[in-house]
């Protein structure tokens, strides 16, 4: 489980996360939902400790540095060592999960050999996240944060990273962020608003029963108009 315990987070005269706190169950997908500019990236940091915020963070119990080798965040600019091939990328990142054929094998499955040995400074935003979805799948990591996992993505490739999703989180927590709300629909086991600095679990949502789309308009769209 991933507890969130009177998290804040301000940036000059504005507060971002206003003391929140809430609790993400495991083995879960669990999304969300926010407009842009809400804060929901800078709460991905706030968990990466890559930011500094008041409160605490735990996974299980621990803090972030105890499970570090397994946490993966995936973020929407895919940050990866642009000068090195999409291949030595996983080399590094992997933390020897895989052999380099055995790497090479699995990750031409999602990305063109060429493409693989090409170095990452060539690469579209879209084969900059299947590097990522790559290097998720090779790791297999206990908690998996993913924040606009879909943009850039084409058809068949969110097919398959759907299939995935689901696959990983018989073993994972998830935690999702993003606005392309049709890709997330039938994925989303619990819902959290991020709303006013707020994060709170949406109680009434029940996956199938109603749509993140019409959450949204009900819950975030018309409390401002």
């Amino acid at each position: 489980m991933i507890k969130f315990n009177k998290i804040k987070k301000r940036y000059k005269n504005k507060d971002v996360i206003k003391d929140t706190s809430f609790e993400v169950k495991d083995n879960r997908i669990s999304f969300i939902m926010g407009e842009n500019g809400a804060g929901k990236t800078t709460l991905i940091k706030c968990m990466a400790n890559l930011e500094d915020y008041e409160g605490n963070i735990t996974y299980g119990g621990k803090d972030i540095d105890k499970v570090r080798s397994s946490f993966f965040v995936l973020f929407d600019d895919c940050p990866f060592y642009n000068n090195l091939s999409g291949l030595d990328n996983l080399l590094i990142f992997s933390e020897n999960k895989m052999k380099k054929n055995a790497i090479l094998h699995f990750a031409e499955k999602i990305l063109d050999r060429n493409v693989l040995r090409s170095k990452v400074k060539t690469y579209s935003n879209g084969q900059r996240k299947k590097l990522g979805i790559i290097l998720m799948e090779i790791l297999k990591p206990e908690y998996i944060i993913l924040d606009e996992i879909s943009n850039g993505l084409d058809y068949e490739s969110l097919k398959d990273l759907k299939k995935n999703i689901k696959h990983l989180s018989s073993d994972s927590t998830i935690l999702m962020t993003g606005h392309q709300f049709d890709f997330y629909n039938d994925l989303v086991d619990d819902l959290y608003l991020f709303k006013g600095g707020a994060i709170a679990r949406e109680d009434n949502y029940e996956k199938g029963m109603k749509k993140l789309e019409e959450v949204y308009d009900e819950k975030l769209y018309k409390a401002r108009a």
